[in-house]
């Protein structure tokens, strides 16, 4: 069967988002499937065939083809035959956003992510690209901190000191490589947005990392949401001292949670063939 991964625009390793979408066309075919992405350029690491909108639409059609789209696409702009949801974020509380059609498949990539209408979830896909020889403590001296308000932010009081560096423009900034060395330099990392994945880089480079929690959440119905985000993350300054002694356990943690990608998607593609009558 076939998969077409919808992310318009060039590949840029400075987005979770972007990075997730194309690696998991990039699963899809380690998994044996004919994979295609939908994009202006891709990852020349990444298996899957880079297709532009045209081209797409004509696969779409056929009755043996899975098209997936990011939870903040409204509609079908494919007009594809059969359509799975990835919910990549909280879906937007307006407009047509989260508004499903009624035989689309819906995949979480955390639990904790909501789908505004309660819509019933098929399961959990995540696609990962973790670098982890990159995320290294590379025992530099530190000062300061450094924070990010992303999502999330305009929504949470501040508690970063004074002095702190906000890091919200790290893609124009170098992207991800500026933030091996800014997590290398700073004592201490503030995440307002309680989903990005950044908390977890900033511990395995020896930072500090601490998520401010959002309101009505607690720390296990955060945990247990994003299970990434198990070791070595405060959530809340009061739960710091748990980060540091845990932290040693995050690197080890990732590389099982990677590994588990692969198992996911196997087990994705086996229920779009069920929902497609293959």
């Amino acid at each position: 069967m076939k998969f077409i991964v919808w992310a318009p625009g060039p590949y840029t390793n400075a987005g979770g988002g972007c990075i997730a979408l194309h690696k998991l066309a990039h699963n899809l075919a380690l998994c044996g499937a004919e994979s295609y992405i939908m994009a202006d350029s891709k990852n020349p690491e990444y298996k899957g065939a880079l297709i532009d909108e045209t081209t797409a639409r004509g696969i779409a059609a056929l009755p043996d083809t899975m098209t997936i789209y990011p939870e903040v696409v409204c509609g079908n702009p494919l007009n594809a035959k059969h359509v799975t949801r990835w919910i990549l974020y909280h879906v937007r509380n307006y407009g047509q956003f989260g508004v499903f059609g009624e035989n689309d498949l819906i995949y979480k990539y955390a639990a904790h992510f909501n789908t505004r209408l309660g819509n019933n979830i098929d399961g959990e896909l995540r696609a990962m690209e973790l670098n982890l020889d990159k995320w290294i403590d590379k025992g530099m001296p530190r000062y300061e901190s450094c924070h990010l308000y992303k999502k999330a932010g305009a929504n949470k009081a501040d508690i970063h000191p004074a002095g702190s560096i906000c890091i919200d423009n790290y893609p124009q900034n170098g992207g991800l490589e500026s933030l091996i060395y800014m997590f290398n330099q700073r004592t201490h990392f503030y995440s307002y947005d309680d989903a990005t994945f950044l908390s977890a880089l900033a511990a395995l480079c020896g930072c500090k990392s601490i998520v401010v929690p959002t309101d009505g959440v607690t720390e296990s119905e955060w945990r247990g949401g994003f299970p990434y985000f198990y070791y070595g993350i405060a959530y809340g300054v009061e739960n710091l001292q748990w980060a540091e002694d845990t932290a040693q356990y995050l690197r080890a943690h990732l590389q099982k949670l990677d590994g588990a990608t692969i198992t996911q998607t196997k087990e994705f593609i086996y229920n779009c063939k069920l929902k497609m009558g293959l």
